[in-house]
């Protein structure tokens, strides 16, 4: 009988193959980051530690967002991956709101700081 392979596009398989803290998981996706980022000598990625890949609500109207896999690099850049395979449209639009989303946090802290100031 012939053994069939899970597919590592499919999202159980990809947080298996590279959201694991196993050192064979993060040499290859330290190698698929630093060849889809097209990163160069000095600017390769050379170490990894992954992170919590919820992304807990700070304000009441925030989603709660769980991504594939989150890690943080050794220059202490952080990386979001999100495996997609499906519905390109619906991804672009998700992609641009959680984008929004994270440039208007720092503008919504500062904003309720200086309410909480001058009240």
């Amino acid at each position: 009988m012939k053994t069939k392979l899970m597919r590592p596009v499919v999202d159980y398989a990809f947080k298996a193959l590279f959201g694991s803290n196993k050192r064979k998981s993060k040499i290859i996706l330290i190698d698929l980051l630093n060849n889809i980022l097209n990163l160069q000598k000095k600017n390769k990625i050379k170490s990894i530690q992954h992170l919590n890949p919820f992304n807990n609500k700070e304000f009441s109207e925030d989603k709660l967002s769980i991504l594939d896999v989150k890690v943080k690099t050794e220059k202490d850049n952080l990386i979001d991956i999100e495996m997609q395979i499906n519905q390109l449209d619906n991804y672009k639009k998700e992609v641009s709101i959680t984008g929004a989303n994270y440039m208007r946090k720092p503008f919504m802290k500062h904003k309720l700081m200086k309410h909480c100031k001058n009240p």
